[in-house]
């Protein structure tokens, strides 16, 4: 009794085997996601997205659908709509190019998708897939010279810029008065710190030796320590690359979670994870981001890529408005450069952290963790500004100025417009 009720049960298995194969080889959820737009050259797979732009300026989204991995997968019909806050939108083509306004809200991409599957034997199946996108432009705001704060959120004040720096051309400040200056003479004598010295030229060369340069002080010839002394402070040549930034981007519980490139938030630009997890506030939050630094950092990312490495960016510090920086300055004021280039929105500390362990990756691969993995990255960074012809600052850092932040070496990036170069260790 028991062995004929076994069989049965292996027949009515086997039956509908031979009738229809061995069922699907394969999974939903191995379709592969079929949408993608590419805004500003940028390509998005995952939302939502939540690109930069300025009142006025058009914005054009172009949606694309990704080629199947396999020959299984066949698209055979698809449907593209637009929605905007919710009402469709029409377009002549799929392309979407809008004129972005403050109104201008969710922005969303639906794809219908119909696939023929080929299964085992050459049976056919048939899938419909729907996928969405959505996408929520950040819509700058414009702030006056010397606002202090946007719609209620304190911006702060920056540096001053004024003045005439003509005579700090072609000079050399002291910024380490323990250093003396020591005279043709003989004689040594103290210069105090921040005073103005002219290099002496020979052949259209500074004279100089191992760890010494030449010099003249009022009016006498001498010797002082390279250590001593640098070139003025790109502010005193360059006032005009220190102009207040003029637009301001909205951080928002909207927007904070959307992706200003693939991978990396809002969030994420706004000054320091120490600072979003110390203060209590509430949005928005108005912070200055060069949409350059973006590109480069896009840039960055596709070669870390290309070169083998991870590209799984970490922003240590993004923004920092003056009123932050000016406070982190009165705890200490070795902490923040009064001109850092975080306040005028161009510049990124960054380490490569795949592990998520809050540390850099073992970059070079010596099995140490330590300021030469930010060495290398500064390295392919200087490649990379070659190749695109942009100017700043690479430093590199063997861990943050601040305890309570992330402690580990890290890379700074900055497109001040002028080539500055540093590494501090200690």
């Amino acid at each position: 009794m028991f062995e004929k009720q076994r069989i049965m049960k292996l027949i009515l298995l086997i039956i509908p085997l031979l009738v229809f194969g061995c069922g699907p080889d394969y999974e939903p959820g191995e379709v592969p996601y079929v949408t993608s737009v590419k805004i500003n050259g940028i390509s998005f797979s995952e939302g939502p997205i939540s690109v930069p732009v300025k009142p006025g300026e058009e914005l054009t989204i172009f949606p694309e659908i990704k080629t199947p991995p396999s020959k299984r997968y066949e698209l055979t019909d698809s449907k593209l709509s637009w929605r905007i806050n919710g009402r469709p939108f029409s377009t002549e083509n799929d392309t979407l190019i809008l004129t972005v306004e403050d109104t201008t809200g969710l922005i969303t991409l639906r794809v219908s998708s119909r696939w023929q599957i080929t299964e085992s034997g050459g049976r056919k199946a048939y899938l419909t897939d729907t996928n969405s996108l959505n996408i929520r432009p950040a819509v700058a705001v414009k702030r006056d010279p010397g606002q202090s704060s946007l719609n209620g959120y304190e911006i702060g004040t920056f540096p001053d810029v004024s003045g005439d720096y003509s005579r700090w051309k072609d000079k050399l400040v002291v910024i380490n008065s323990g250093f003396k200056f020591e005279k043709e003479s003989g004689e040594t004598e103290k210069i105090d710190y921040g005073s103005l010295v002219d290099p002496v030229e020979k052949n259209g060369k500074i004279v100089s030796d191992e760890d010494k340069i030449l010099v003249k002080y009022r009016g006498q010839t001498g010797w002082i320590a390279k250590k001593a002394v640098r070139l003025p402070h790109s502010i005193k040549l360059f006032p005009s690359l220190y102009e207040e930034p003029t637009w301001y981007y909205p951080v928002t519980n909207a927007n904070k979670n959307g992706y200003v490139l693939p991978g990396i938030t809002w969030e994420k630009f706004d000054h320091d994870e120490y600072y979003r997890q110390q203060l209590n506030f509430d949005f928005p939050h108005y912070i200055p981001l060069d949409r350059k630094i973006i590109r480069e950092l896009h840039l960055f990312c596709q070669e870390l890529d290309r070169r083998g490495y991870p590209a799984r960016i970490k922003i240590i510090c993004g923004t920092r408005n003056p009123s932050y920086n000016q406070g982190e300055r009165e705890k200490d004021a070795t902490l923040k450069a009064l001109y850092s280039r975080h306040q005028y929105g161009d510049a990124l500390d960054l380490i490569v952290d795949s592990s998520h362990s809050r540390r850099m990756d073992d970059i070079n691969g010596d099995g140490l963790i330590n300021i030469k993995d930010a060495d290398r990255l500064a390295e392919i960074a200087e490649e990379l500004r070659e190749d695109l012809g942009l100017e700043g600052g690479i430093g590199t850092y063997n861990q943050h100025d601040v305890q309570g932040r992330i402690q580990s070496s890290y890379l700074h990036l900055d497109l001040r417009g002028l080539r500055a170069r540093w590494r501090i260790t200690n």
